[in-house]
């Protein structure tokens, strides 16, 4: 049986780190054993312990950039084909404010399936006001506010992202 070429990558990935482990640690390894044999004077560990220092800035920061790029793929459109994604854009009064979501457009005597808080984020220096909600099965869901009295009516769709637009809301009333 075939594996899948995402496992292959994973895989290969993670020999690759396997190895590059495996090279810094000889890599210390063996300059010590010399030191100890008197091949390599002391002195030299300095310059040992300064590349270890400037690796691991490097590596440091490459996982800050890493970690920054996947926040922003996070609002992307949702690629799988069994669930679909559901974002909430909202106005600055909303922020802090849970919206509640519940399978179906009848939901006077149910709880919430699911919630999400809107939150402020920060793209290219404008703020934006977004509820996120984590994949859902393609269907009809109904969002509100309670403390607000806001509700609407969406239907997520497999493989694509659906998007309730409060953004421009004065009091309790969705314009």
């Amino acid at each position: 049986m075939q594996k899948s070429l995402p496992s292959r990558r994973g895989r290969r990935r993670g020999l690759a780190l396997l190895a590059i482990a495996a090279l810094i640690i000889l890599g210390g390894i063996v300059p010590w054993i010399l030191t100890t044999r008197n091949v390599l004077p002391e002195s030299w560990w300095g310059a040992v312990g300064a590349t270890f220092t400037v690796v691991s800035v490097i590596l440091t920061y490459t996982q800050l950039r890493k970690s920054k790029n996947t926040e922003r793929a996070s609002t992307a459109p949702v690629s799988s084909r069994r669930k679909g994604g559901l974002i909430v854009r909202a106005s600055r009064q909303l922020c802090g404010s849970t919206v509640e979501l519940c399978r179906g457009f009848e939901t006077a005597t149910r709880g919430a399936d699911f919630a999400a808080n809107i939150v402020e984020r920060k793209t290219n220096g404008v703020a934006e006001y977004i509820g996120e909600f984590p994949p859902l099965e393609p269907g009809n869901y109904t969002a509100c506010v309670h403390e607000s009295a806001l509700m609407a009516k969406v239907t997520v769709s497999s493989g694509h992202t659906a998007e309730i637009d409060w953004k421009h809301i004065h009091g309790t009333t969705v314009h």
